[in-house]
């Protein structure tokens, strides 16, 4: 997980008092999409605005929160501080810095980076070779690209769909095509596969 640099990240602090003085009119709206304080999850969507009166967002971005993965010290704030963190996402989107994740979540990055990786994700991937979320993280990021969305992207009930591709690791068959953005499996809509030669 090396590679980066903890100093050429911007603070969300910094992130969201910038946008203020860029949109002073804006409107900033956080929602929750999916919380389970049990399990120790949050997922929060952040739609921005140039303007309040506007009736649509300008943009909108989408962060996860869990407990688990966050410092003793620090767990009593994951919600507060995903939600800062998908507020400071979707700005970006708005007004590119040249590092989209902000400090704090590099430092988490950091901070995880040699934490040895849970024993029942590593059970249930039975092909994996790594002892350590950073490397698990490494492994995972050359198998799957991580779903996208765009204004391209069809639609379901949850809004865009995301696009994902990779490597089944159960089947090792490629796969590609959309699925829905809700994190609810429950509630999720039927994904849209496409052909893969």
């Amino acid at each position: 997980m090396a590679g980066f640099n903890l100093a050429d990240y911007e603070t969300a602090n910094s992130t969201i008092k910038r946008y203020w003085t860029e949109f002073p009119t804006g409107r900033i709206n956080p929602v929750i999409e999916d919380m389970d304080l049990l399990k120790g999850f949050i997922f929060i969507r952040t739609e921005i605005y140039k303007d309040y009166a506007e009736p649509y967002p300008t943009v909108v971005d989408y962060a996860y929160g869990n407990v688990a993965f966050y410092p003793e010290n620090m767990k009593k704030w994951f919600v507060e501080d995903t939600v800062t963190s998908s507020i400071s996402r979707a700005i970006k989107l708005l007004t590119p810095s040249d590092a989209r994740p902000s400090l704090e979540d590099m430092k988490r990055v950091d901070h995880f980076a040699e934490v040895p990786f849970p024993k029942k994700l590593a059970e249930e991937t039975p092909k994996a070779e790594f002892t350590t979320l950073g490397e698990a993280v490494d492994q995972l990021g050359e198998q799957i690209i991580e779903g996208t969305q765009s204004s391209n992207s069809p639609q379901c009930s949850h809004g865009y769909m995301l696009r994902k591709e990779g490597i089944n690791s159960k089947t090792d068959k490629p796969f590609k095509g959309f699925v829905c953005s809700s994190k609810d499996r429950n509630f999720q809509c039927k994904p849209i596969w496409e052909p893969v030669k």
